[in-house]
């Protein structure tokens, strides 16, 4: 293979490697942004990590020769990517699967949509915790975060090494069994508050259609519901910002303590 061949071939390994970010990365994978916009984004990245891709694939001895190789070594460049933006897009998930449990126990999931710019259905509650999310992702520097992670990922794991598990380093891919369990745990710590309420307020109104039989209970209840869900989720609001300001954190510290050879552990 000439220079100009290993250039493009180690320029078209950091590309898979930026690439698989914008499949699950929260913002960059978001269908709000034209593909056009992503990809041109991935390219420019790609040359701004060439030269510290190509130092890395020389001294690894890691880069493929062959097309068969080539290809390979490409599916384990996207895997790298996208395990990055998995696990960082893990918090935001846990964050909006509490969000849909509280639309559904306080009503809201009723009314709730299609938006056409996400290609979604989503309802106001579930839209007002997930942008709380992303606020907080990105005021917290998770973006960059992702871009670093992915420039320092390649002395780790050089380009061409990922499927052989690195040189020196593992994947990041045993990191998203733990963080899948703190997106779990964002989701509990979340909708806890507002489910014990309704819990209680489902207990109250059954009782009181046992006293009063003439209450109708389905045209009290639903408003009352909402009131009430409302009102805890209100006093929760700052609760919920700190929870996912620890979680977020503590994810992306664990991504670039691995992305610096620090291995893939997740701090308590």
């Amino acid at each position: 293979m000439g220079a100009l061949g290993e250039m493009a071939t180690v320029w078209m390994l950091a590309l898979g490697r930026v690439g698989g970010l914008f499949v699950f990365a929260p913002v960059l994978a978001s269908v709000a942004i034209p593909a056009r916009v992503r990809v041109l984004l991935a390219a420019v990245f790609a040359v701004v990590i060439y030269q510290g891709a190509a130092s890395a694939a020389k001294r690894a001895g890691a880069l493929p020769a062959d097309t068969v190789s080539v290809a390979a070594a490409m599916i384990g460049e996207v895997s790298v990517g996208a395990a990055i933006g998995l696990i960082a897009l893990l918090p935001i998930a846990g964050l909006q699967t509490g969000a849909a449990v509280l639309s559904q126990q306080i009503g809201f999931a009723l009314g709730a949509v299609y938006n056409p710019a996400l290609e979604t259905e989503s309802d106001p509650l579930s839209d007002l915790l997930s942008y709380l999310g992303l606020g907080v992702f990105m005021a917290m520097g998770g973006i960059e975060a992702m871009f670093i992670a992915v420039a320092r990922s390649v002395e780790v794991l050089p380009p061409g090494a990922a499927l052989s598990g690195g040189i020196g380093g593992a994947g990041p891919w045993g990191l998203v069994v733990p963080v899948f369990a703190s997106g779990l745990e964002i989701a509990l710590r979340v909708s806890a508050p507002v489910m014990a309420v309704m819990l209680l307020e489902t207990v109250a109104t059954s009782i009181l259609s046992k006293t009063l039989p003439s209450l109708n209970v389905f045209s009290v209840g639903l408003g009352l519901k909402v009131v009430i869900g409302l009102g805890v989720l209100a006093a929760s609001l700052a609760v919920i910002e700190l929870v996912v300001d620890e979680e977020v954190g503590r994810v992306m510290r664990a991504v670039l303590r691995w992305s610096g050879g620090g291995g893939e552990t997740l701090e308590p």
